[in-house]
């Protein structure tokens, strides 16, 4: 069942609690990222293998109740945290977040990620260099593919190095450089501030209508 298996993952990742996480597969070959199929507790894999078109499915563990309180999960359950931070940024990388996600919001972002990447790889006096980074991991591992594809290199490196200069703003007073904690938190927190952060979608059909509509109910908003 799922939950076996949800309950196999917390040990294996060392989670203090798997209330926030599920199951969910997702069409490989549907041009909508953000759409996520959620799987119920005592759903077999058996039975779901067996559905017509399985074959283009994919399994996976997500955190689908999002925290309103990112930094209340990280002192909780450190590891949770660490797992919500790592899935947000590939649901921007990935586009899960599209087109809601606005280029300079994805810029902010990825400015934010290069320098939690750079901080955490070279240490906390270490200084974040867009090109090294280009060098080194590639830019498409921080920055949304269609923006990195729209955007000439030149300009896109020169904006990113423009956010990047903008994160020093983000520290304490006295603070010389912003650390990769404070970077993930704030990072999480625009994300936090998305429309479809947390939501989850139900298609239902009117009773006078023959027309499906898809329902967006998001815990922000006082739904538990």
């Amino acid at each position: 069942t799922a939950q076996k298996v949800i309950d196999s993952l917390r040990i294996k990742l060392g989670l203090g609690s798997t209330l926030c996480f599920d199951l969910v597969v997702e069409h490989v070959k549907s041009w909508r990222r953000n759409k996520l199929t959620w799987l119920e507790t005592k759903e077999t894999l058996c039975r779901i293998a067996s559905r017509p078109g399985a074959h283009n499915l994919r399994c996976l563990f997500r955190v689908t109740f999002v925290p309103l309180d990112a930094y209340e999960l990280l002192r909780k359950d450190s590891v949770a945290f660490e797992y919500l931070f790592v899935q947000c940024c590939n649901d921007v990388v990935q586009e899960r977040f599209a087109p809601e996600l606005k280029y300079d919001v994805a810029l902010r972002l990825a400015a934010l990620h290069i320098h939690q990447h750079t901080v955490a790889t070279n240490g906390p006096l270490a200084k974040v260099n867009v090109k090294a980074i280009e060098r080194d991991s590639g830019l498409e591992s921080f920055v949304p593919a269609s923006l990195a594809e729209s955007m000439k290199r030149k300009e896109l490196k020169k904006l990113l190095t423009h956010f990047v200069k903008l994160n020093a703003n983000l520290t304490a007073p006295g603070q010389k450089n912003l650390t990769a904690l404070q970077a993930k938190l704030h990072y999480l927190k625009i994300i936090s501030e998305l429309p479809s952060y947390g939501a989850k979608c139900f298609s239902t059909t009117l009773s006078d209508s023959s027309t499906e509509t898809v329902i967006l109910i998001s815990p922000k908003f006082g739904i538990s």
